[in-house]
């Protein structure tokens, strides 16, 4: 592999990984726009669709270098790669993944594997 597919493959790497990092923080605060008296929080709302929009945002521009790497456009391919970095983001940014029990850890992180797998292998 050539500098520039090196360069763009980064590229490509930073890129979904910041996506999937925006999304989790909007599924974070997607989890607190309604209070428990059932009344919209229009701060965790605005949170919640800043990172979405953020992450979409990135996601297109992942998008933009996949060919510049001979990856597919492959909506398969597209789809793993946002979930894994999106699982992963928001495991890690609510802290519950160390609270998971050492079972679930183990079966979350061989999801993951798996995932990566399929995404690595083209499906």
């Amino acid at each position: 592999m050539g500098l520039e597919k090196v360069f763009y493959a980064l590229v490509v790497v930073l890129l979904t990984i910041f996506s999937g990092y925006c999304d989790s923080r909007g599924f974070l605060h997607s989890s607190k726009v309604w209070n428990s008296q059932g009344k919209l929080v229009w701060g965790e709302a605005l949170r919640s669709a800043l990172g979405f929009a953020g992450g979409i945002l990135l996601y297109w521009g992942a998008l933009r270098f996949l060919p510049k790497i001979d990856v597919a456009r492959s909506t398969e391919t597209q789809t793993i790669g946002w979930f894994i970095t999106a699982m992963v983001g928001t495991a890690l940014s609510t802290g519950d993944f160390f609270r998971w029990s050492v079972v679930d850890r183990v079966v979350g992180v061989a999801v993951i594997a798996g995932l990566a797998w399929l995404l690595f292998r083209g499906h």
